[in-house]
């Protein structure tokens, strides 16, 4: 999705071998160094796969700052090429995988890229402006609307309680038919942000009105809360889960702090406080005291419908998760 313009005949190729593994053995390398579900473990080794580090730790690079990839081009060829890595400044911008899928410049991006942007490209609506964090969309010729968040707290100098308070006021002078809630790349923040409004969306669509509620792998920390507070404080059968299950377990460990090691140039983080959206948590020595205040309880966030999203579909500018879910909002009516 993003090269040196030297290298701009590899834009749209798959990767298909790094220094001669298959990539699915690398992905499959990666995904021990990481804990939580599958999915999550999958997502990670994705983010991490171009850290010429990991891939030297691994046995699979030969050198700890230089890797060759083998690619299938988009005409056929197959091509190898080696790249030399680099430690990124602290302050270089490391976006998250969804934001790759917009050929844009990235915010604070130092580097010169060339995107994969063929002709003809067509985003669909939920990756269009792609650094709006927060957004609300009337869809055209539609009674539906779509809310999406990609995180959980102040963003990028929006502010998330901002766009709350005027999504609420739009939303309950002109009730939509249905809602699409895409939480997809919502990585987290602070859940206390959305506590109320989560527990308030089910009103704020026309009566009868379903939430049609979109989630991914990235969908994490207090991204899962939120999906949470929605699906409590619904009706039953109003929500409908579609795409894929959630980053994390409904118990988990988060909140704590980082610390660093003080003769190696490392640091970590470690988590104090446990979350459990499937059972009551009363132990003070364990569970997160916040969740005493905000108590969000749900038996499954497994979607109704598992839905992902291709190449091919992307390519054709299509989004399979949001066009099920208008679909089936447009059945509802």
């Amino acid at each position: 999705m993003r090269v040196e313009k030297t290298d701009a005949d590899l834009l749209g190729a798959q990767v298909t071998a790094i220094d001669g593994h298959p990539v699915e053995e690398v992905l499959t390398r990666l995904e021990r160094i990481r804990g939580g579900t599958e999915a999550w473990r999958l997502t990670y080794a994705q983010w991490v796969l171009n850290s010429s580090e990991l891939l030297h730790g691994l046995d699979i690079a030969p050198t700890d700052d230089r890797s060759t990839w083998t690619f299938r081009t988009r005409s056929g060829a197959t091509v190898e090429r080696s790249f030399k890595g680099y430690q990124p400044d602290f302050d270089e911008a490391y976006p998250d995988l969804w934001r790759w899928m917009s050929p844009a410049p990235v915010n604070n991006d130092k580097h010169d890229w060339a995107a994969f942007s063929p002709e003809g490209l067509k985003l669909p609506v939920t990756l269009a402006q792609p650094d709006r964090i927060f957004r609300l969309v009337r869809l055209p010729h539609s009674c539906v609307a779509l809310l999406q968040m990609k995180a959980n707290e102040d963003t990028d100098g929006q502010s998330i309680k901002a766009f709350l308070k005027a999504a609420e006021a739009d939303l309950a002078a002109n009730k939509p038919c249905s809602l699409i809630f895409d939480n997809r790349f919502n990585g987290g923040g602070d859940y206390t942000n959305t506590a109320g409004f989560g527990g308030r969306l089910h009103t704020m669509v026309a009566p009868g009105g379903k939430i049609y509620l979109l989630t991914s792998a990235d969908t994490f920390s207090a991204g899962i809360t939120t999906t949470v507070f929605v699906k409590q404080a619904a009706d039953p059968g109003q929500v409908v889960s579609l795409g894929e299950p959630v980053g994390d377990r409904l118990t988990f460990w988060a909140e704590g702090n980082r610390g660093c090691l003080p003769n190696a140039p490392f640091c970590f983080h470690y988590a104090t406080g446990m979350h459990d959206y499937a059972h009551p948590c009363t132990d003070w020595d364990r569970c997160f005291w916040l969740n005493w205040i905000y108590p969000a309880r749900t038996d499954n966030l497994e979607p109704r419908e598992r839905i992902t999203m291709s190449f091919a579909d992307y390519l054709a500018g299509r989004d399979p998760v949001f066009d099920r879910a208008l679909a089936l909002a447009a059945r509802a009516r």
